[in-house]
């Protein structure tokens, strides 16, 4: 009797705690196993983004190429496999690839229209299905601190019926799997750690081993994707520097058309005085008769002739073709030129576009890129080793657009704003006195105007005035 008693006191309580001991482990299990399903996902979606990204690097390398035709066959493939591995979470996604398809087969469409068209697709597929990844992450994260809760709820129901039992097991059991989850709250976060197997039950070491091997994967591949992350960043600039390289030689192209146009100018004035000269010549040689004098006149005639003729040569060398007009948009536009003239300032100089996105102006936008960039390296160089900043904004009326680019640093000399611009007249130490010559000449042929002053607060305030319609008569001047 007492036996029975004692062995129905111990069974029940030892029964009873067994099997709430085998529904929570139910339940720890049923989360390691819905955490890992809501992993495969993000798994899966890496692989899409790791493809996209080396889409994008090969679609880099067609625009830094320099052959022609150029090609398409790798971009193709890439495609193709994007197009084929169909794991794209965002809804729009397929919708942007299909057209990407479309315009790698449109014929009609040159190779810098299809590359222009092709970045905007691969740029705005990456952005959303980013996105849609980080949201994926945040949905993982969220299933598994509610899963984490739930548990936890489950285990608080049985405290005092298991705690024995829970002391005795907790270092083989409860304590690997709650290290389990808290890793796998932290994979949300990028934290991807392996557990150590060593002191874990065996009922749970096939579990352990599947997410030891699942974190090596998720490592490996998010190694990947920072490695071509590094990569395409390394290109970019790469590319970046090249693209400067190109805007140093333009300033030196337009520093020798200044050099040109003033020679050009004093061939133009020397022409009408050597034709005057000449005439002349010739006149007093028809008024005196066959002789020493007549043949001397008549050489001087020759060598003026010759002149005339090299300057003739000179005006004609000068003549540029313009560039054509475009409209183009003057917040992206001066964008692009603040993404790379950063590589050429000091650290301590802040660029700030403050233009508008919806201003747009039509003229020659390589020629308004050198004129912002002598501007903006004008006002950096006047800041010296000060730290400073560089505002460049915008307004617009009914007939115009006024572009300012203004800074905090000293401001322009007394001479510069009584005498105004000056071709070769520079106020600062090793300065050609181009820079600004160039910009007020762009401004002459796109029909606008330049003006130059202080700030009351302080610095230099360029302004540059468009008119809304066509850009002057520009086609007609730099012809």
């Amino acid at each position: 009797m007492l036996r029975s008693v004692f062995l129905r006191s111990v069974l029940w309580p030892v029964l009873l705690v067994t099997v709430l001991l085998l529904l929570a482990l139910g339940l720890l299990l049923a989360k390691s196993w819905r955490t890992l399903e809501n992993l495969q996902p993000v798994e899966d979606h890496l692989e899409v983004l790791v493809q996209l990204q080396t889409t994008e690097q090969h679609l880099q390398r067609l625009v830094l190429a320099e052959v022609s035709p150029l090609p398409w066959g790798l971009l193709q493939a890439d495609v193709k496999r994007l197009y084929d591995m169909n794991g794209f979470i965002d809804l729009d996604s397929n919708d942007h690839l299909r057209n990407v398809r479309q315009v790698l087969n449109n014929a009609d469409l040159n190779d810098h229209q299809r590359l222009q068209q092709l970045q905007e697709l691969l740029f705005t597929l990456s952005d959303e299905e980013h996105a849609a990844h980080q949201n994926l992450l945040r949905h993982v994260r969220a299933s598994a601190w509610q899963e984490a809760w739930l548990s936890a709820l489950a285990l608080g129901l049985f405290p005092s019926l298991g705690i024995g039992l829970l002391f005795l097991m907790r270092k083989r059991i409860w304590q690997p799997l709650e290290q389990l989850g808290l890793l796998m709250t932290a994979l949300t976060d990028e934290g991807y750690r392996p557990m150590s197997t060593e002191d874990v039950d065996p009922l749970l070491q096939t579990l352990f081993r599947h997410y030891n091997t699942m974190v090596a994967r998720l490592a490996e591949l998010e190694q990947e994707h920072i490695s071509r992350n590094q990569l395409l960043q390394n290109e970019v600039e790469q590319a970046s520097r090249t693209l400067l390289l190109h805007q140093r030689e333009l300033a030196t192209a337009e520093r020798l058309a200044a050099v040109g146009e003033l020679g050009a100018s004093l061939a133009h004035e020397l022409r009408n005085p050597l034709a005057g000269i000449s005439l002349t010549l010739s006149n007093l040689r028809a008024e005196l008769d066959e002789g020493d004098q007549t043949e001397r006149l008549t050489l001087a005639i020759g060598a003026l002739d010759r002149m005339s003729k090299q300057l003739n040569t000179l005006l004609a060398q000068t003549r540029q073709q313009p560039e054509p007009l475009c409209r183009c948009q003057l917040h992206r536009s001066i964008e692009e030129i603040v993404a790379l003239v950063r590589y050429q300032i000091p650290e301590h100089v802040h660029i700030h576009n403050n233009i508008p996105e919806h201003i747009r102006v039509q003229l020659a936008e390589g020629r308004l890129h050198q004129a912002i960039l002598n501007l903006i390296l004008n006002a950096a160089q006047s800041l010296d080793n000060q730290t400073g900043q560089i505002v460049l904004a915008a307004t617009e009326d009914a007939d115009h657009v006024t572009l300012t680019v203004a800074d905090d640093g000293p401001g322009f000399p007394a001479a510069l704003l009584s005498g105004g611009i000056r071709t070769f007249a520079s106020f600062r130490e090793g300065g050609t006195g181009l820079g600004l010559a160039m910009v007020r000449r762009f401004m002459q042929d796109m029909g606008g105007e330049l003006q130059v002053a202080n700030r009351a607060e302080g610095g230099a305030l360029v302004s540059l005035r468009f008119r809304v319609g066509e850009a002057g008569d520009y086609r007609e001047q730099a012809g």
